[in-house]
């Protein structure tokens, strides 16, 4: 599962990212959102989150 979080860099620069959460099974089922056909990339620039 990933999630969009702001990180601060070595050198103090507040970043936005992507992390990867290692989540147990019940976790996801409650908080996962279905990509149906696997393209986590096409998935969030159709939603308008991700930009090209």
């Amino acid at each position: 599962m990933r999630e969009i979080k702001n990180v601060l860099s070595e050198d103090g620069k507040v970043m936005t990212c992507w992390i990867y959460i290692y989540a147990d099974e019940r976790y996801v089922r409650e908080n996962g959102i279905p990509v149906p056909e696997g393209d986590w990339r096409k998935f969030m620039i159709d939603r308008g989150i991700l930009h090209e």
